[in-house]
């Protein structure tokens, strides 16, 4: 276990003061929001403490990451929320309440709540069970919860077994910003009724925050003033505290304001009497101790394992995501199998004690961070003040305004709707994430959660299948000043090289690439064979002009003629002469390309497989027909491995392949001289003139009927027959 490893070298010194302070610290976060966050889920207050100190002390056994915080969060909260409005959830509450026998002996008074027992209270009267007894209803209703939790651990246990951590690396960044927002969306939006003090029924489906605010507006005249005023009066503290004060500041120690407002609101609440006189709807009852260990339920096993499902990786990405900037930023790694197997431990042995899946919350990891938190032990501190509390002290709270409690959670969430402000940047950058960035967010805030996340992974693996298959092909040159060979169009002062064309693959090819690579070789070839027939015309359209300035000359060179006729005779056969060498040039270059030779520069090929081998075969092939010997460059070790087991080197020349792509150059600008000044460029003899009525155009790669299924090329692949 890591803390063996932190114990033993443990200095005391150094570290047990940053330790307490960062713990003591972060318990100002810990106390607020597990009791708004149990709310949250529809659960008594007293859950969302107890469901801080279970997983808080057991990470520190497990956990090898200094600044988790691990505990109750609000997206979990939420997912919870959703899983219990369920029909099969709701009618398994139902029928537990409705035989009479309660499930557990758990010494919650929870319907002391007003808010429980009214969400208790309008859930059983969409039921058909009769004789419902509310308080077993709610007992059902926690132990369902703590079965989600148990499935959870699970999850994440077998991920740990299987090292499935890599995992964290299929989901992009743009996926989880635009997700997570959807998701603070919902909590903001969740939080409304509480803040406005409306009484609203419960909501569940697909486009259930549409109906939210349908509903809302619909009973907008029914505000309570009380609750309202509470609410503006806990948003603008809390603001004009985050962002005026510790942000702005950035004092090393940020100031603790939610469990400070916490405690002034509830002392104001208790003796002006806010609940008695204004109707300020408050926490209520906060039942002190532990409850007693009970087996969680474990059906209906679908719905729950589903929800323990999406709970698993969400909070997994969330976490390691997180935990993972801020080792960065304190100079240590973490093991992401390590961690999985914390977190199904900090979900396993605190389900028995009907606690909520345990997940982190950025701004507790980031308050331990800013503390200068040591190492794990800095959770005991935490602990003991939690302890306290739950044992002591948390029935002091029961005047708090449920108003304030709710504004916490709203401001929250201030930091993930605050990602919508980078989708301009995310624009600029990249397409495919700005499509994935929204396309998660507007799904997870139109339709619901699941189908977000759901969605969201979908269309993430399909951008990632988009960019992999594009298969782009870049022309490179060589640069004026250095030995260097760059992209002819991203780079200035880049020459290509007369008669070789260089050009580079730049993903991997394979099934989904090779015909795009192919494609895109041949439109270069045409292009530059398009871009030689316009010289040759603008060539050919000069020429003309000149004869025609020679004919005008004409009658002066018969005077001239008349004057001195030996002249005339001699430079008669000096332009016949240079006439019949400029003719036998054209004659020779009608019909071939002008690229003598293409270098392909494969380092960006890092896989290749069949069908990409394939291709590259048929292009050989193609060009050679057209005397376009092909040159491979920089090809990586797999590239290199794989034409030695194939029949590569049947149809293409080993020498053809090269370490570096200058030698590759030079040995083509070599081969490509040789053949011109011996005049070994052939092709066919139907190509090789063009009628003299039509522009001269060379030949497009196209056009041309390569039969290359009737030549004997062997595949790795045997055909089905």
């Amino acid at each position: 276990m890591p803390i063996v490893d932190f114990v033993r070298n443990y200095n005391i010194r150094e570290n047990l003061v940053a330790d307490l302070m960062s713990g003591l610290a972060v318990t100002g976060l810990h106390f607020p929001q597990g009791l708004a966050y149990a709310i949250l889920a529809g659960l008594p207050p007293g859950i969302g403490m107890v469901s801080t100190i279970f997983p808080l002390f057991i990470y520190m056994f497990f956990g090898s990451a200094a600044h988790t915080s691990i505990g109750t969060n609000a997206i979990v909260s939420i997912m919870i929320g959703d899983m219990l409005l369920e029909p099969n959830m709701r009618a398994a509450m139902a029928t537990a309440s409705a035989s009479a026998s309660p499930l557990t002996s758990l010494t919650y008074g929870v319907l002391n709540d007003s808010d429980v027992l009214q969400t208790v209270t309008e859930t059983i009267a969409d039921t058909t069970s009769p004789l419902i007894d509310a308080d077993v209803y709610m007992q059902r209703r926690i132990s369902l919860v703590a079965g989600a939790t148990f499935y959870t651990g699970i999850i994440f246990i077998v991920m740990a077994i299987f090292k499935m951590g890599f995992l964290v690396t299929y989901l992009s960044q743009p996926f989880m910003c635009g997700f997570t927002t959807g998701v603070a969306v919902h909590i903001f939006s969740s939080q409304i009724k509480t803040a406005l003090g409306l009484k609203l029924p419960p909501i569940e489906g697909a486009g259930k925050l549409v109906k939210l605010y349908y509903h809302v507006f619909a009973n907008i005249t029914s505000v309570h003033v009380a609750d309202l005023v509470v609410s503006l009066i806990c948003v603008v503290i809390l603001l004009a505290v985050k962002i005026g004060i510790n942000e702005r500041l950035k004092l090393r120690v940020a100031i603790p304001i939610d469990f400070i407002l916490l405690l002034v609101a509830t002392i104001i609440s208790y003796f002006a009497g806010l609940p008695e006189k204004f109707d300020v709807k408050s926490l209520g009852v906060v039942e002190l101790g532990i409850p007693t260990p009970v087996m969680p339920a474990l059906a209906p096993a679908g719905t729950l394992i589903t929800y323990a499902c999406q709970i698993a990786l969400v909070t997994f990405f969330l976490n390691i995501s997180v935990v993972k900037i801020i080792a960065r930023r304190n100079g240590y790694e973490i093991n992401e199998n390590v961690e999985l197997n914390a977190y199904g431990m900090c979900n396993i042995i605190p389900a028995f004690f009907s606690n909520i899946p345990a997940s982190i919350a950025p701004p507790r990891a980031s308050l331990l961070s800013s503390m200068g938190a040591k190492t794990t032990l800095n959770g005991v501190s935490t602990v003991g003040i939690m302890l306290a509390l739950i044992f002591y002290f948390g029935q002091f709270f029961e005047s708090c305004p449920k108003a304030v409690l709710a504004a916490m959670i709203m401001v929250a969430m201030k930091d993930l709707l605050k990602q919508v402000t980078t989708l301009p940047k995310v624009w600029k950058v990249n397409k495919n994430d700005f499509t994935t960035w929204v396309f998660a967010a507007c799904t997870c805030v139109f339709i619901d959660i699941p189908y977000g996340l759901a969605l969201g992974v979908l269309i993430s693996l399909l951008s990632v299948i988009n960019q992999s298959q594009r298969g782009w092909v870049s022309v490179i040159g060589k640069s004026d000043s250095e030995d260097l060979y760059l992209d002819a169009q991203d780079y200035g002062a880049i020459h290509e090289i007369p008669g070789i064309k260089i050009v580079r693959m730049e993903s991997s090819l394979y099934f989904a690439t090779a015909e795009k690579f192919r494609k895109n070789i041949y439109k270069i070839i045409e292009k530059e064979s398009d871009k030689y027939s316009d010289e040759k015309l603008e060539n050919n359209s000069m020429t003309g002009n000149s004869r025609t300035k020679s004919d005008e000359a004409l009658g002066e060179t018969t005077m001239l003629n008349n004057k001195h006729p030996d002249v005339y005779k001699e430079t008669i056969k000096e332009d016949d002469n240079e006439q019949e060498h400029t003719e036998d040039e054209e004659e020779e270059e009608s019909g071939t390309f002008r690229i003598k030779g293409l270098v392909i520069d494969c380092i960006s090929i890092n896989f290749i497989d069949g069908t990409g081998l394939d291709m590259l075969k048929m292009v050989i092939f193609e060009l050679g027909y057209i005397n376009i010997p092909i040159y491979l460059a920089r090809c990586s070790r797999y590239m290199l491995h794989l034409l030695e087991k194939s029949d590569m080197y049947e149809v293409f020349p080993r020498e053809h392949v090269f370490i570096d792509l200058p030698d590759a150059v030079y040995f083509a600008m070599k081969e490509s001289k040789m053949k011109h000044e011996h005049h070994f460029v052939e092709i066919e003899e139907d190509h090789h003139r063009r009628p003299s009525s039509r522009p001269s155009r060379l030949m497009s790669l196209h056009s041309i009927n390569s039969d290359i299924e009737r030549i004997h090329r062997k595949s790795i692949f045997v055909p089905i027959v």
